[in-house]
């Protein structure tokens, strides 16, 4: 896969990284990089960060009962608090359907928020779907719905977290994305998140395929 990176995305902070080098990536596959913010997107990740601790109750599911992702989890009895916004694929659809009447109209103010914080930082990246998983511990796995790249980015309270990704001869690179945005191919590339104290809201952009 070729991926275009204008050169202000080709940095890699690397005090966040542990377990190999920028370059031991597995081979075909893109190297994740951790950019960092631009100043002007200050303003509306404190916005975020708001609207994310206004949510009086985070949506939930059962994977296991929604036949949703479940594979991402580490306990087979594990309830999560995520929701989607943008588009997604139901199940009993091939179509991708918009999910603006159960997520998007209810969160309005936020998507719209998030949006304009993806157009300051990366006005070429293209989307389908926002994903928000609250305070989610994930296992090892790959996004196998998705295609193309993807960015994840971290806000709330907390201390830890950051994503681990395995990269060549399983060596797992840590990534903290706290308030930082990873660039990287998840449809690829195996990861999952490390543990947290606190609220932390993983968000992720990314194409449905």
């Amino acid at each position: 896969m070729n991926t275009y990176l204008p050169p202000h995305l080709r940095r890699v902070h690397n005090s966040n990284i542990v377990g190999g080098s920028v370059i031991d990536i597995m081979e075909n596959v893109p190297l994740p990089l951790l950019e960092m913010p631009k100043p002007q997107e200050k303003d509306i990740m404190n916005e975020v960060d708001r609207l994310l601790n206004d949510i009086e109750k985070f949506p939930s599911k059962d994977p296991y009962k929604d036949k949703t992702r479940k594979n991402v989890l580490q306990k087979k009895d594990q309830k999560i608090e995520a929701m989607v916004l943008g588009r997604v694929r139901a199940y009993d659809k091939k179509d991708l359907v918009n999910s603006s009447a159960s997520n998007s109209g209810k969160y309005i103010q936020l998507e719209k928020a998030l949006r304009r914080l993806m157009k300051i930082h990366n006005p070429n990246f293209r989307y389908t779907s926002i994903q928000l998983n609250k305070s989610v511990e994930t296992a090892w796995h790959f996004d196998k719905g998705n295609v193309g790249m993807s960015y994840l980015i971290a806000f709330g309270k907390f201390t830890g977290g950051g994503v681990v990704v395995k990269v060549r001869n399983n060596k797992e690179m840590l990534i903290n994305n706290d308030h930082k945005w990873l660039y990287f191919d998840g449809h690829n590339s195996e990861h999952k998140s490390a543990p947290s104290k606190g609220v932390r809201y993983a968000v992720i952009f990314f194409t449905k395929t």
